[in-house]
Formats: C-alpha cells, structure tokens, sequence
C-alpha cells in the first residue's frame, strides 16, 4: 500500500504543480506582453503629436490678429459703369453713354455699414473748372435701405429736419432720414451691409468733366455728412472711409488729383495750408 500511495502521491504533487504554474505566472508584472508595451508607446507619440499640433502656436496667432476688417465704405456709384469712375469709354465723336440730354442715375451706396438708425449726408457735385456738365433733376430715398414705403415692422421712417434740399445753395445735395420706433430685439434699424441711402437723376448738360463729393467734417465743429450705427440699444457715429465720383465724358486722360493740407486736424480759427502742387492735368 505504500510503495503504490507513494508514487501515486508524488504523481498527484506534481501535476498539481504544473497546473497552478500559468496562474502564478499571469500574476507575475515581469511577464506583461512586449506587444502592449508597443502598443502604449505608439498611443502615447500620436497623443503627444495632436496635442502639440492642436496649441496655437505665436506666429499662427500673430498672422490672426493681422487680418483687418474692411472700414464702412461710402461711395458715390453708377449703375451704368458699376464704378465710381463715370467715364465715357468712347467719347468720340459722340459720347457712347454720357451724351448732352441724357438723363443717368447715381447712387450714394453704403457696404460694410451693420446696423444703421440715421444719416445725415451732404454732397457737392458740378466741381469743375469749365462749364457745368451735370444738373441735378431730382433725389430720392425710395428704393433704398431708407424707403418710408418699407420700414421694418413697427418702424416709421422720417425725413432728418432741415434736410431734403437740392441745389440749396446751388450744386449742393443734402439728404437725411431717421428711423423711429422698436422692434423684438430692440431700438429699430436698418441693415447697412450692403444698400443705398438715395438715388440721384442727373441731366448731361455738355461735355467736359466734372465731380460729385460727400462733404466731411473740417475740423471747425462742423460734423460733415454723418451716419448713426446702434448695436444693442447704443447709438454711434459710423467712422466710414468716403469716395466721391468722378465724371468724364470727353476725350483725354483724367486729371489726377493729389494734394495734403496742414495741420491735419485743424480747430475754429486755425489757418490751413494746401499744397496741390502734385496734381496733374494731362490736357493742359
């Protein structure tokens, strides 16, 4: 009985053995798989990599604070030639576009303007050294971002007092209108990203050239042409960039026109001194 349980006990012993060996070794930290150790280090490089690619780094920022926004942008403009440049592009032997008698329309055009409750715009136009080659016939806000006829809901629009005058003083437009009521979201406004204030019918007197400015403020506590913007109940001047028209429909070059005064920002009784000895009129 011995000698038999011995070798049996023995047998038994070491099977037990080797049957427990996989668990103790599973348990063991030395023997984790080398295939997840590369597995974590390949994770661990591609985390590292888009998180260092995802941090803004100083010269993208720099080249992000570079970016302007395009100021407000006012501009006298034909429809005919979609410019402010009104030339004749074939003047000979008749003007193609802009003869004597015929009857063209300007637009004072306002883009990049957001919100806008007023304005109150001044123009000169028929500034030339020759004979008058335009004559206002008429003006007018229908059709524009300021149409009493099309106000937004529970907005009436009104003329600004004291203006709607043309030719007063002769070669002299001045418009303005004024928004009044509220709406759900607030004091009422138009939108002035992209529209007219008013449109202008001009007569073609003769041949030559001549301009149509917005007037600006001088500096002599007079304001110029303004327009009110309002964001979020808050009124404020529109600091908008003016172009005025030039018109041209005679034969020859356009004159350039340069010149700098000084001071560049003069008070009530200060002298200003204008150098335009750098205009040129390619005719003369």
């Amino acid at each position: 009985m011995f000698s038999v349980k011995g070798p049996l006990a023995f047998t038994h012993e070491r099977h037990s053995d080797k049957f427990k060996e996989p668990a103790d070794h599973s348990r063991s930290p030395s023997t984790v798989n080398p295939l997840k150790h590369q597995l974590l280090t390949v994770l661990v490089i591609f985390l590292s990599i888009s998180i260092i690619f995802a941090i803004p780094r100083s010269g993208d920022t720099l080249r992000a604070h570079a970016q302007t926004v395009e100021p407000p942008r006012l501009e006298v403009w034909s429809p005919d030639v979609h410019s402010s440049n009104i030339t004749d592009p074939n003047p000979l032997p008749i003007p193609s576009i802009f003869p004597p008698g015929k009857h063209i329309t300007v637009l004072l055009n306002l883009t990049q303007g957001g919100p806008i409750a007023s304005f109150d715009i001044m123009l000169n136009y028929n500034i030339s050294s020759g004979p008058n080659v335009l004559q206002l016939l008429s003006a007018t806000t229908a059709g524009g971002l300021f149409d009493p006829s099309n106000a937004p809901s529970g907005c009436v629009i009104h003329n600004l007092p004291g203006t709607q005058k043309t030719d007063f003083p002769p070669g002299t437009i001045r418009f303005g209108a004024y928004l009044q009521g509220q709406t759900a979201s607030g004091p009422c406004s138009v939108d002035g990203t992209n529209g007219t204030l008013f449109s202008m019918i001009f007569n073609v007197t003769s041949i030559g050239s001549g301009s149509i400015d917005i007037v600006q403020g001088n500096g002599n506590g007079s304001s110029g042409s303004t327009i009110e913007g309002e964001q979020g109940g808050v009124a404020n001047d529109l600091n908008f960039t003016a172009y005025g028209a030039y018109f041209k429909n005679a034969p020859g070059i356009p004159p350039l026109v340069s010149f700098t005064f000084s001071p560049d920002q003069p008070v009530a009784g200060q002298t200003v001194t204008y150098d335009g000895t750098s205009s040129f009129d390619w005719s003369l």
